[in-house]
């Protein structure tokens, strides 16, 4: 699963359109402003199946939404506005992310990309703030 690019995030189209082709199963969120939370929906033409949703972010058509069980997901990519060194995100406040990270299973590898100058020694963080796997940048995978 990952995210759409919005505003000035890290660009995933080509991302996308490689993994379809390789014939992954490509997850994107919707976003549900009301709860917000995060449902998973499989994605099979990004140049057909999108358009602006929830806070400007593209999302699936409703015609081609597929919810997908979270439980499905082995690797989910996340944007942030910056990171640290120690694999925290900072969102855009509304804790979307955290709080779906927190359902994914166990093994479920999380990943955040970003350019380097998104990356801190620290960032402001609260308790309920998930911890990645990896960030990935244009200069370095920190671990």
């Amino acid at each position: 699963m990952l995210y759409l690019d919005f505003n000035n995030e890290v660009k995933t189209d080509i991302l996308v359109n490689s993994l379809i082709s390789l014939g992954k199963k490509v997850l994107v969120p919707i976003t549900v402003k009301e709860n917000k939370t995060l449902i998973p929906s499989q994605i099979k033409n990004i140049d057909t199946e999108v358009e602006l949703g929830t806070f400007g972010i593209r999302e699936p058509k409703k015609e081609f939404i597929r919810k997908t069980d979270i439980e499905s997901i082995d690797i989910l990519i996340v944007p942030a506005v910056a990171f640290d060194i120690n694999k925290f995100r900072l969102g855009y406040g509304g804790g979307f992310y955290d709080r779906f990270i927190e359902k994914l299973r166990p093994d479920s590898i999380t990943v955040g990309i970003a350019f380097e100058f998104q990356v801190f020694d620290s960032i402001p963080k609260e308790s309920h703030d998930a911890q990645l796997n990896y960030i990935v940048t244009e200069e370095r995978i920190l671990k």
